[in-house]
């Protein structure tokens, strides 16, 4: 387990700190804007971590002998319920292991129908635990190519919410609509009231960043993309950021739907001017 704060800034970044427990290597979804594979080598080959239950049993002894119970995400740069979960099994038992101790547990995964498999579900009962279930388009989109379809996602979310689980929903990453890549207004409203319909309890949004690996990675998504964050963005030294008007203007449509729902809206790393918004919700209570 390591650090969660991929940027450092707590500026940028204003969750306070927790642990972070990439179950695998790599990911099968094959999702064409994520991070991941900007970092990791070989990210499209998923695979199993050697000796992952003994070092997961470690680090769990290190922080009951610390007096440490802190949050731990599972798991921001790997798909914890993509197909290899089948045969290696590993969220399952870092979900009792971790439940069961005490540590409270924060899920991120757009295959939420596989936590209503019985086996996980009994993981989840034994602790305090939250999903997020990504979900950043309303219909299937060449941008995932092998992911769940949204439709699916939904139908977990629902489930779930059903069955009394803490249950959040990720629009992430928002993109422009250039070349047609980005989620129009019309698309984001509908998404936001077929997950107050499911049950989610509060939505999490932000603008994508683009990094500057995916030229090579990526190179028809970036180029489609860069003029875009080159005249509404700033760059960091790796990566294109937006300018905080042009994600409030990417992200108003989600803010207004939530607003009608009923909804609480998280922007994260993305500081905005959209009243009633908040950045973190394992910060105290605190607008952007």
């Amino acid at each position: 387990m390591g650090v969660f704060n991929p940027f450092k800034s707590r500026r940028d970044f204003p969750c306070p700190v927790r642990l972070t427990l990439n179950v695998y290597v790599g990911c099968a979804f094959g999702c064409r804007y994520c991070y991941g594979q900007t970092y990791i080598r070989d990210f499209s080959i998923p695979r199993a971590k050697s000796r992952f239950s003994e070092l997961l049993e470690r680090d769990i002894e290190l922080l009951k002998e610390a007096g440490l119970r802190p949050w731990i995400s599972i798991s921001n740069s790997t798909e914890p319920l993509q197909p290899l979960e089948e045969r290696e099994g590993h969220t399952l038992y870092a979900l009792r292991r971790l439940l069961e101790e005490g540590f409270p547990v924060l899920l991120v995964t757009k295959n939420p129908e596989k936590l209503c498999e019985p086996s996980y579900l009994e993981a989840l009962s034994r602790g305090e635990a939250r999903i997020h279930v990504t979900i950043p388009f309303l219909r299937q989109n060449p941008l995932e190519p092998h992911a769940p379809p949204p439709k699916e996602r939904i139908r977990g979310v629902e489930r779930l919410s059903a069955l009394g689980f803490d249950v959040g929903v990720r629009i992430d990453p928002v993109l422009p609509q250039v070349e047609g890549l980005g989620q129009n207004p019309e698309e984001l409203r509908e998404l936001v009231f077929l997950l107050r319909e499911a049950g989610a309890r509060r939505i999490y949004a932000k603008c994508l960043r683009l990094m500057g690996r995916l030229k090579a990675l990526q190179p028809d998504l970036y180029s489609a993309l860069k003029p875009f964050y080159r005249d509404h963005g700033i760059w960091r030294g790796s990566y294109y950021i937006l300018r905080d008007e042009a994600k409030e203007e990417l992200l108003l449509p989600i803010w207004e739907a939530a607003r009608e729902a009923g909804l609480r809206l998280f922007t994260c790393t993305d500081r905005v001017n959209l009243p009633g918004a908040l950045r973190c919700e394992f910060s105290p209570i605190s607008p952007v």
